[in-house]
């Protein structure tokens, strides 16, 4: 789950493809993520993304 900059909102991606290319001390909170939007989950009110990266930085 990663928290998005809007109030409130929660993205969702893979993990097994971040933790493939992360450094295991970016897999953490406070690590800027970059991703895709790909859909909406409306069950649960999540942002779906794909193709997320994790920047390294706070």
């Amino acid at each position: 789950m990663i928290n998005l900059l809007e109030p409130h909102a929660v993205g969702i991606t893979g993990t097994s493809d971040l933790k493939s290319v992360t450094p295991a001390e970016w897999m953490y909170p406070r690590y800027r993520v970059i991703a895709e939007v790909c859909g909406y989950d409306e069950v649960n009110h999540w942002i779906l993304l794909t193709r997320a990266e994790v920047t390294g930085s706070q």
